[in-house]
Parts: structure tokens; sequence; C-alpha cells
């Protein structure tokens, strides 16, 4: 396992900002001079705080051997931020694509899914989960990368663990009170409709990124899968289409499969055909999960992690691939 996490850093992740860094600093920068000096005092002092621990995070909770260095290479944080598309094709066909928007998603090969990751929330555990999911509906998926909006940053000083369970009981069990307010504040504010209800979680880029992505009738996605945290952000974009657009609610109830890992978060009222999948030796996952929600499949063994390339360690890693196959050609 130390080997893999130290090949993990220092290739991928090296590679990752030194590339990133190229178009930071000014051409010849970086070896020599005062700009040289500022790019290595900047760099020591960044790479060792919170933005190497999140792609650390990656390689421990996400299966980033399946991202190769040059598809690393286009992934930076200050490159591929909060709301990001990425365009993931299966394993050993083309290279994954981050895209600027709808438009040229469109452009590209029709995307089977939607995959969400949360624990770490860089771009390029994006990245492999969509991956994964992409080798195991057989087609490029479409990854939207979540990020650090204000909710996380409290959270930020524990690790990126985010108490998203906690934020959905929340969330729902105060949908009729909410629904009273909104009421209340159409007859008195000046705007009224949706905009004037309470935008909660639906204000941060990922999820209106993904509910954008999902009320787009030129993308049929059949799977929708979120990890950990991308769970809620999933739950939220859905929830922001079902109060604004009933018509494409109507749609997506109708056409998608929701497939939850490692969280078991409450989905809007409408959306039937959803297995939520948890591994047994998971306490981050039931920390976070609905208890009154039923387990579709229970993993005996699974820890909250993704990562094959560790297999023998304890708790064992959740194989996305292999779960989605059974889950949607087997059941």
């Amino acid at each position: 396992m130390q080997t893999s996490l130290s090949r993990i850093q220092a290739a991928q992740l090296g590679s990752l900002y030194e590339s990133a860094s190229e178009g930071f600093m000014p051409a010849g920068s970086q070896g020599s001079g005062l700009l040289g000096g500022i790019y290595e005092a900047w760099k020591s002092k960044y790479l060792s705080g919170f933005q190497q621990r999140n792609a650390l995070l990656d390689g421990l909770f996400y299966d980033v051997g399946k991202i190769t260095e040059e598809e690393t290479n286009t992934l930076a944080p200050w490159l591929v931020k909060e709301g990001t598309l990425l365009h993931v094709p299966p394993t050993g066909t083309q290279k994954l694509q981050p895209v600027k928007d709808l438009t040229a998603l469109a452009k590209l090969d029709k995307p089977k899914a939607l995959a969400i990751a949360g624990v770490g929330s860089s771009a390029l555990g994006s990245a492999a989960l969509a991956r994964n999911v992409a080798d195991a509906v057989g087609g490029p998926v479409v990854a939207v990368v979540s990020g650090f909006g204000l909710a996380d940053v409290a959270t930020e000083a524990i690790g990126g663990y985010f108490l998203f369970g906690t934020l959905n009981r929340l969330r729902h069990n105060a949908e009729q009170l909410e629904t009273m307010a909104t009421d209340w504040m159409k007859s008195t504010s000046p705007v009224s409709g949706p905009k004037a209800a309470s935008k909660g979680l639906a204000a941060f880029n990922d999820v209106n990124a993904a509910a954008a992505l999902l009320r787009d009738p030129r993308f049929d996605l059949s799977v929708l899968c979120g990890h950990s945290k991308g769970n809620l952000i999933l739950a939220e974009a859905l929830e922001k289409i079902v109060r604004n657009s009933p018509e494409d609610a109507e749609r997506l109830q109708a056409q998608s499969h929701i497939i939850t890992l490692s969280a078991v978060i409450k989905m809007p009222d409408g959306f039937k055909k959803i297995t939520d999948v948890l591994g047994s030796a998971d306490p981050l996952g039931y920390m976070n999960s609905r208890r009154s929600i039923a387990i579709e499949k229970l993993l005996r063994g699974v820890g909250h992690h993704t990562n094959t390339e560790f297999p023998d360690i304890v708790p064992r890693p959740l194989d996305v691939t292999a779960t989605l196959k059974d889950i949607l050609y087997t059941e």
C-alpha cells in the first residue's frame, strides 16, 4: 500500500501540479530568479496543504490508477474547478476531456451515465469514479466535479469529510415548513416563483451544473451514480429540477436508474428506480446514511474506498465496475 501511495504522489500528483504550473507561471520562471523563488515558495506552501491532501484522498478513496498520467495533467484544480464537466470514455479507448459547457459536451460521443464523486472532491477522484462507471456501462460517462462551496469551509478543518447525511435529513424534514415559507414569500416579496424560495445547497456550482446537464434533452443519461457526498449533490440537483421543471423531472423519473454508493441519501419523491449500495465495514457511510431507507445491496467486508489497487487491505475496497455490472445486468 505504501508503494502504491508513493507512486500516486510522485508520478500522478507530481505531474498534475507541475504541468498546471506551466500555465500559472511565465515561461522560464520556474527554475531561477525572483519569480522562480516565489514559485518554489508557493509550491512548497500549497502542495503541502489542502490541495495535495485532497488529491491524496482521491488516491486513497478512488481508483486513480485508471487515469493515465497524460490525462492527469489536464486535471489541475485551478484549471478544472467545481462544476466542471468531464467526458470520460472507458479504459483503453479515448482520452478523457474536460469540457467548458454543454454545447461542447454535445459534440463528443454521447454519454450513457452521470457520475459524481465525493471524498476529496478534486477532478482526479471525479475522473476515476467516472472511468469505473464507464467500464461498467460500456460507454462514455460525464462527471461533474464537486468542489469547495461555502458550506464546505468548516469541514475543511476535519479533512474533507462532509456531514452530508445530516444536511440531507434537515433538507427533507423541513420540506413542509419551507413550502409554507415559500408561499408567504410569494405574497410579500416582489420576487415570486421558485427564486423566492430558500436555495439551500442548490446555489452551489456542482449542483447547478448537474441540474443543467440533467435537464438538457440532448443527453439521455440512463444511469445516475454518486459516491459519498456526491449522492447529496445528485439529490439536490434532482430536487431543483422537481421544483423548477416538472416536465424534465417526469422524464428523468421514467428513464433514470439512480445508484448511490457509500451513503444512503433520500432522493426526491417520484424517483422509484434506486439502488442503494453500502459496505458493511463503512462507518463513514453508515454515519451519513438515512436509517429509515432500506439498503438494497449490502456488501460484506467492504469499506468506503473504491481503489482496486489495494484489493487485500481490510476493509476491502468497493469495486465500482463489478458492482454496477451486477446491478445493471444480472439483477
